[in-house]
């Protein structure tokens, strides 16, 4: 066939919804020893909440590509999660903390993102241990990071992701 030019498609957008940036305003502050609430948005009850500078995870997957004749794999074989949160502590919540890292107390983290009903979205951990406290200096303010273990209750459950788009 011979080519022709032809206008390109018209697109819709308009169900597209713009998010939300990541702010201090539009992000709450990390959640400890919450219970998520799975009847409704995404919704922490109880708990303590923590200025932080946010949370780093690492799914540690690891895997694997099978280049095999007749139908090639990829293969995920494992998957260690294991994370670091930076908090604001005042000195008593420093100790009380440090207290549950010696002790190697289970807690759960959560981290919810947005303002907009049915536009939101949160990062739950049922089951973490804080290891390797460190003391850092942010603009002159103290801060202490620490390693997370994201261990699972039952199964593939130690990172869930909520989200309420409609």
């Amino acid at each position: 066939a011979t080519p022709t030019a032809a206008a390109n498609p018209s697109t819709t957008l308009t169900s597209f919804k713009t998010p939300q940036v990541v702010t201090d305003t539009n992000t709450q502050d990390v959640t400890l020893g919450a219970t998520h609430v799975t009847t409704t948005a995404p919704t922490f009850t109880a708990g303590t909440t923590y200025p932080s500078l946010g949370l780093e995870l690492d799914f540690g997957n690891s895997v694997n590509f099978n280049a095999i004749l007749g139908g090639e794999t990829v293969d995920i074989t494992d998957r260690s999660v294991t994370g670091k949160v930076t908090l604001d502590l005042t000195a008593a919540q420093e100790v009380s903390l440090m207290a549950s890292v010696e002790a190697g107390t289970l807690s759960s983290v959560g981290l919810l993102h947005g303002t907009v009903a049915n536009q939101k979205a949160g990062l739950w951990m049922p089951s973490v241990q804080f290891i390797n406290p460190t003391k850092s200096e942010l603009n002159g303010k103290r801060m202490i990071s620490f390693d997370m273990r994201v261990l699972p209750l039952t199964g593939n459950d130690e990172v869930r992701l909520i989200t309420s788009f409609a």
